[in-house]
């Protein structure tokens, strides 16, 4: 048996893959059918047509994820999770915090107000920049009229705003030698851009019933716990406000949490954590998944610790 985990993450849009849906399927067939009695198609089938499908695919498959953890030979043992972006939702409903339906219904709407935005003019999407610190990009990255959308990691900082700024900012991030990576989604999100759906998301946020969580939550947009009373406003301040991630990481590890498992589809938390943190133990359900099915193959498959 592994270690037991301490935190679970879940991860926002950006880790979607075709094979997600098998799990949701095996391990959670009733919050499928219950996603497609309320979209009205299966998700999973139009990941390519927008944030509106992607959201609810995304939380279903973390939700899978976290009831299929034991199956691939973890112990849980949370004390703490924390969610990046659209990944709160999943990580509140896992803690008690509201009902996995509240929390779908949160979802659609969520996907479904970001989506409607997205298509207005002018086209906006996001950056991420790999090399270079929060502190040294912010100068520029306001010269050009953009916005900070997320601190990932030391290295790591997403910018979002107008493509055709995105793409000039990216000149001259290329010339400084740093890594530009367009993140496919379709607008700008965590940016001012989104301001309309802020008042409509949180009163919906507001209708539903709270409770306090079985264990610390962390938040993604102070990177600080998260008091139940608070919850509907930073939920909603999420949508134009940027994903401090390292700032949640660094609370997490200063609590002296130090096993971290990636229960969502994707492993790019995992990565963020290992880069971030020192002496750290994270994993990702996907690499743990492919390690069990091999291991039950016969096939000698090294640690998906890397």
């Amino acid at each position: 048996m592994a270690r037991g985990v301490e935190v679970l993450l879940f991860p926002g849009q950006g880790g979607q893959h075709a094979e997600m849906r098998d799990r949701v399927q095996r391990w959670r067939p009733d919050l499928l059918e219950r996603a497609q009695e309320l979209i009205g198609c299966d998700p999973f089938m139009r990941l390519d047509d927008g944030t509106h499908y992607v959201h609810p695919a995304v939380f279903c498959a973390s939700l899978a994820g976290l009831t299929g953890l034991v199956e691939t030979g973890v112990t849980p043992d949370v004390v703490a999770a924390a969610g990046h972006s659209l990944g709160e939702l999943a990580a509140l409903a896992a803690a008690g915090v509201m009902s996995e339906e509240d929390a779908l219904h949160a979802v659609l709407l969520r996907g479904r107000l970001t989506h409607a935005l997205a298509q207005r003019e002018p086209l906006g999407g996001m950056m991420a920049i790999m090399g270079a610190a929060l502190a040294e990009l912010a100068p520029a990255v306001e010269a050009y009229g953009l916005s900070v959308a997320g601190d990932n990691s030391p290295r790591q900082v997403v910018v979002a705003g107008p493509v055709s700024a995105l793409e000039l900012f990216s000149c001259s991030a290329v010339a400084q030698r740093l890594e530009c990576r367009r993140l496919n989604v379709e607008g700008a999100f965590h940016s001012p851009a989104m301001a309309e759906a802020v008042p409509e998301y949180r009163a919906a946020l507001e209708a539903i019933t709270m409770r306090p969580p079985h264990w610390l939550v962390v938040s993604s947009v102070t990177g600080s716990e998260l008091a139940l009373p608070e919850i509907p406003h930073r939920l909603a301040e999420g949508l134009t406000e940027p994903v401090r991630w390292r700032a949640v990481l660094a609370t997490l590890y200063d609590r002296g949490l130090r096993s971290f498992v990636e229960v969502g589809p994707g492993s790019a938390l995992t990565g963020l954590a290992r880069r971030t943190l020192s002496q750290v133990r994270a994993r990702s359900v996907d690499a743990l998944e492919l390690r069990t099915n091999r291991s039950k193959a016969g096939t000698k498959v090294e640690s998906a610790h890397v």
